[in-house]
């Protein structure tokens, strides 16, 4: 980035996706490239090989112990497909590991089947933090920028950014995944709260990108909507943010989807889409459960 002098408005880190045949692909980072070894140092799975994907993963933390591992596309030639996933069961528990710390929900504008995944592990006490990835494998591929993981980092100063600093905002699930609005919220994404909270939501856009509705998920379950007109998103600042109001009987995590029904031309064609990391609210104050049994796993 420096010699094209772009490195105030951009920082990089150095990132690994490792695809061994049958397991899914995922990503490792951030990473420190090995300049003395073959590859940069990546894991060569064809001659190193593992006996399940639970011991592929072990050589993964091994090799690099401060970086993250994330599921990518986990439906689509990911984890989930290559261990016969369906809601509540693993089908081949030899493809299988719980043993990651991100999951790809938005993948190059799709989102839907990802989410589903995310939102039946979460129930089952398989804790995640979803990122938005564009998937970009080339210049112009996936619409770099477009799809994106915000991260609440405490600065915007990309030369000041570090990996730590990006591995920290992910673990702790202080994210909101986008295709073009963000959304600011009070309780952060990530946070645990006891008991009853109202939840502040505000919109933020360009002018080409219009949001329609808010819609409020408790348990991966639509539980309540909020129809914005044309202005909410143009000036937040003016008026309280949208609240709603979380009072589960029993633990619950919830999210905020932000939605359009209007293109985002002259841009791309494409309708606008945001979601928040999970909230969870934790009733008794006793420690947070999570909603569902845990994944029935098969041999």
């Amino acid at each position: 980035l420096a010699p094209i002098g772009i490195q105030e408005h951009l920082a990089s880190i150095v990132s690994d996706e490792v695809s061994p045949l049958l397991r899914g692909h995922r990503n490792v980072f951030p990473v420190e490239p090995d300049s003395a070894a073959p590859n940069g140092g990546a894991w060569p799975w064809w001659s190193a090989r593992v006996q399940s994907t639970e011991e592929g993963f072990a050589y993964l933390r091994k090799a690099h112990p401060n970086a993250l591992l994330q599921l990518n596309h986990p439906t689509s030639n990911g984890l989930a497909e290559a261990a016969n996933w369906s809601p509540g069961k693993i089908g081949l528990g030899n493809r299988w590991t719980e043993n990651f710390d991100l999951v790809e929900v938005l993948n190059n504008f799709r989102y839907e089947p990802y989410f589903e995944f995310f939102a039946d592990i979460t129930n089952r006490g398989v804790l995640a933090t979803p990122t938005g990835v564009s998937d970009s494998h080339g210049y112009f591929s996936g619409s770099p920028g477009l799809n994106v993981t915000f991260l609440e980092v405490g600065h915007s100063n990309p030369e000041a950014l570090t990996p730590e600093e990006v591995s920290e905002a992910l673990r702790k699930g202080r994210v909101v995944l986008s295709m073009g609005p963000f959304l600011e919220a009070s309780p952060s994404p990530g946070s645990t709260v006891t008991g009853p909270t109202t939840l502040n939501i505000s919109v933020h856009a360009p002018s080409w990108i219009k949001v329609s509705r808010l819609r409020l998920l408790k348990n991966g379950e639509e539980e309540a909507v909020i129809l914005l007109n044309e202005f909410d998103n143009r000036f937040p600042d003016l008026d309280a943010p949208h609240q709603f109001e979380l009072s589960p009987e029993d633990d619950a995590w919830y999210v905020v989807m932000a939605e359009g029904d209007e293109s985002m031309l002259p841009v791309k064609n494409r309708r606008p889409w945001a979601m928040t990391g999970p909230i969870r609210i934790d009733v008794d104050g006793d420690g947070w459960e999570p909603p569902l049994p845990p994944l029935t796993v098969q041999p």
